[in-house]
């Protein structure tokens, strides 16, 4: 018996992750809801006067500071926080008695790097711990306790060869795993296009990743034109252009630095009425719930500049679309959806998506980095939280339902 035990390997001890004061979600939702960010700075930077290692309140400063958008700056703040520790604990509420253990895999980098979960996990009984892996550095050899696997690091150029280790050591993992790597490396928006583009009532409109090279050598065929050029790794509208002649590719390509983009047609998704509305639906296991319905007469249309605050008109929409999604847009592109879901194969992901005039499904980009959340105010936006809440709640029920 004794030779036995000396044969048998050393086991470090379960790590405990630092324990982040506020978290993105707290932190994000403050600042959005205009309070000021004057006491939360002075909160974080106060603890780490008296505790100058605490890497959890370094963390959310770095957080913080991104947020009020300085993104360098933060940046170069997370990387301190992550010498000192790659774990962090977004705790579950006071009170939970035996909460969801869940554990997520991250990687370094802005708010479009990662999954934000913890806008799905806000006062719900989960505790989150975030697990940073970072390129050349080793695997961590120790984990905490969890009851189940998220891979939370989003689709992206820079991140490949970390998805690819992490896919091999998840193939044998003894806990549930959602969200595997090589689903999530479907969504890149080249790759998604072509998947989706021969299923019924789908228009998903074809992506090209062009060099700079290419484009200022050869351009684009004259029938290319309008396109919607964007930089590859971009988000949020970021360099997002619709480019309608070789004169204004010219100019553009001169506005931007990078060296590689995104090109596809311009596909004009105006209703009857001339207005622009844009989906996102949550794909919550072989659910799909409506996150938002973004209304605007300008084609590049995101929630944040739809100016929906300020249109009771708008926001009545909204709340009516979001009530008949079943009976709605949720039956009419039901099929479109599931085939969608199939294909890219994630437990949890979401869709841009708007309709065409002849009724067809516009997929304008699916992935995990999408944010799903509850930041207006609900007097407002009384119509939000219910959907949202149904969201949430929903992939709670899926991490437990993977557990159990």
């Amino acid at each position: 018996m004794r030779a036995a035990l000396r044969i048998l390997p050393h086991l470090p001890p379960l790590p405990e992750p630092d324990v982040l004061p506020f978290g993105l979600a707290r932190l994000a939702t403050e600042l959005f809801r205009g309070h000021p960010v004057q006491p939360l700075e002075a909160a974080l930077i106060g603890r780490l006067r008296e505790r100058p290692l605490d890497a959890g309140a370094l963390h959310d400063l770095a957080t913080l500071i991104q947020l009020v958008g300085q993104e360098a700056r933060g940046l170069e703040v997370q990387a301190k926080a992550l010498t000192l520790s790659r774990m962090y604990r977004v705790a579950a509420p006071e009170g939970t008695q035996d909460p969801l253990r869940l554990l997520m895999f991250a990687v370094p980098g802005n708010f479009m790097a990662n999954m934000p979960v913890e806008f799905l996990l806000a006062d719900r009984p989960v505790q989150l711990d975030i697990v940073y892996l970072i390129p050349d550095w080793p695997f961590p050899d120790a984990l905490p306790e969890h009851d189940a696997v998220l891979v939370g690091i989003a689709e992206g150029d820079a991140t490949r060869g970390v998805m690819l280790e992490l896919g091999v050591r998840l193939a044998v993992w003894p806990k549930p795993v959602l969200n595997h790597p090589r689903s999530i490396s479907l969504t890149a928006r080249d790759v998604l296009s072509e998947m989706l583009a021969d299923i019924d009532g789908v228009l998903a409109p074809p992506v090209r990743r062009l060099s700079r090279e290419t484009l200022v050598e050869a351009g684009l065929r004259a029938d290319a034109y309008p396109a919607v050029v964007r930089p590859c790794g971009s988000h949020a509208g970021q360099g997002l252009a619709r480019i309608d002649d070789a004169a204004g590719l010219g100019a553009y390509l001169d506005s931007r630095p990078e060296a590689q983009f995104f090109v596809s047609p311009f596909i004009d998704y105006r209703s009857a009425d001339g207005v622009f509305r844009k989906w996102r639906v949550s794909a919550v296991g072989d659910r799909f719930l409506p996150c938002h319905v973004a209304i605007s007469s300008h084609w590049m249309v995101h929630y944040l500049n739809a100016g929906m605050a300020e249109s009771a008109e708008k926001r009545a929409e909204e709340a009516a679309s979001i009530a008949a999604f079943s009976e709605g847009f949720g039956r009419r592109h039901g099929p479109a959806l599931e085939a969608i879901a199939k294909a890219v194969g994630l437990d949890y992901f979401s869709i841009d998506c708007a309709e065409t005039a002849d009724g067809r499904l516009v997929v304008f980009e699916a992935g995990t980095a999408m944010i799903v959340h509850q930041m207006e105010p609900p007097e407002i936006y009384p119509y939000r939280k219910p959907a949202i809440d149904a969201i949430c709640d929903g992939f709670v029920d899926l991490v437990r339902a993977r557990r159990g």
